[in-house]
């Protein structure tokens, strides 16, 4: 089943994502744009968004990599994207998600929203 630009930028799916952003610490990618930030850029940019997708034209930013240190002391990379690009990732996943759910087994608890390894049935 293949999924439509429509599909992705369906209101719920965005309105979903939004949210799901909106959850994490108010961070700022490097397009300068705060994750709080995102509703009205989005409510502005849409458009112009969603036809630079559609014409293949959109070009996400650049990645930024950032080494932290962790509580332990050791130290890793992580890649900072833009928000909007963090945006845009979103709601693709959860429309892929949405369609590799049905594929799952029962069984299957990592990669799946909400489930973890932890949760594993102990038999």
């Amino acid at each position: 089943m293949p999924i439509s630009i429509e599909d992705v930028f369906k209101p719920a799916n965005v309105n979903e994502a939004i949210i799901h952003l909106q959850k994490k610490h108010d961070g700022c990618g490097v397009d300068g744009v705060k994750l709080s930030e995102l509703p009205q850029y989005w409510k502005i940019n849409k458009y112009s968004v969603i036809n630079a997708l559609k014409n293949g034209t959109y070009e996400p930013e650049i990645v930024q990599n950032v080494e932290i240190i962790g509580a332990n002391r050791k130290r890793r990379m992580i890649s900072k994207l833009a928000s909007v690009d963090r945006l845009i990732l979103r709601y693709y996943a959860q429309k892929l998600s949405e369609i590799a759910q049905k594929d799952f087994s029962g069984f299957s608890y990592d990669f799946q929203e909400g489930k973890g390894h932890i949760q594993q049935p102990v038999m």
